[in-house]
């Protein structure tokens, strides 16, 4: 009798402490540039800090390299991918609509399968697992052009929502402010004849311009500025650095007046996430650069990287 007892006990426990597990879900945008760094995030979430971790994949117009990427890689125990459906894009879509929206409307059209599922995971038993035997989502971090996301967050009952920042910290007070420049500056952003002034950074070299906003007439533009538009309704920021690599544009983020008096959330360095290579490799190519490197004066390399496509 006291050994079932004791079964008992310790079943409650187990079922206790995973119910106590947090489940989080990531939605990247489509594109290796994108799910090889939020892919990096959850296995850390998982891996460092024992974190369940959905992650969404978009088939949609998926590249081999994808796949192959998915497959090749070890993933950890808590980490599940979950396949968004292909969905047809050809009504919205022409061989010469920019990236940009087409990245938008493959996102728009996968939004239901994420609300499903997220909707899903909160039908639970009183064990706090549904039939399925997915718990449900606590949080939810997306990518920049999936904001319309955080409005399946709100349908929950306000499920915590994150946005995952990829790019250089120095380009997001850009993007933050970018609703007020769009407000005041008038006529294309090339044209001015100044550097454009960002709260609390260097002013932004009009050759710096990201693509998206080179064009105001162009339905790239106005997806950037929806997206935009809507970082301010995230719970917090989470920036793929570190404090030692960009320190003052994160003091900016957390403490200039102007970017605070926007609502801009709080900022979390969680970086830099950087694509693994063979351990082969890696161990070579790490004794010829730290010997390299070691021979040079200090502070006299500078390095570049051009991403991970």
């Amino acid at each position: 009798m006291e050994n079932t007892q004791d079964q008992k006990k310790i079943s409650n426990n187990v079922q206790q402490r995973d119910h106590d597990i947090p489940h989080i879900a990531i939605l990247p945008c489509p594109g290796m540039g994108h799910l090889i760094p939020h892919l990096k995030l959850a296995k850390r979430l998982c891996n460092f800090h024992g974190i369940q971790v959905t992650f969404f994949v978009h088939l949609t117009e998926a590249s081999a390299a994808q796949s192959q990427y998915l497959t090749s890689h070890p993933l950890p125990e808590s980490l599940h991918i979950h396949h968004l459906p292909t969905r047809d894009i050809s009504p919205f879509v022409t061989d010469s609509t920019d990236i940009q929206t087409r990245i938008c409307i493959i996102i728009r059209e996968s939004l239901p399968d994420v609300e499903s599922y997220i909707v899903n995971s909160h039908h639970k038993k009183h064990t706090g697992i549904n039939n399925t035997g997915v718990r449900p989502v606590h949080v939810l971090i997306v990518d920049f052009f999936a904001t319309d996301s955080f409005d399946i967050a709100d349908k929950m009952g306000g499920i915590p929502k994150y946005y995952f920042f990829c790019p250089a910290a120095d380009l997001l007070p850009f993007m933050i402010y970018f609703p007020i420049l769009d407000s005041q500056v008038q006529g294309e952003f090339v044209d001015l004849n100044e550097p454009i002034q960002i709260p609390g950074c260097k002013p932004l070299q009009l050759r710096d311009l990201v693509d998206p906003v080179r064009n105001r007439k162009t339905d790239g533009y106005k997806w950037f500025l929806h997206h935009a538009s809507r970082l301010l309704l995230a719970d917090g920021i989470l920036i793929n650095t570190s404090q030692d690599l960009e320190p003052k544009t994160i003091k900016a983020l957390r403490e200039d007046p102007t970017l605070r008096q926007l609502g801009t959330p709080g900022v979390y360095p969680v970086g830099p996430l950087i694509k693994p290579s063979s351990a082969k490799v890696m161990k070579d190519e790490d004794s010829y650069i730290m010997t390299w490197l070691n021979q040079q004066p200090k502070d006299s390399v500078l390095f570049v990287s051009f991403g991970s496509g």
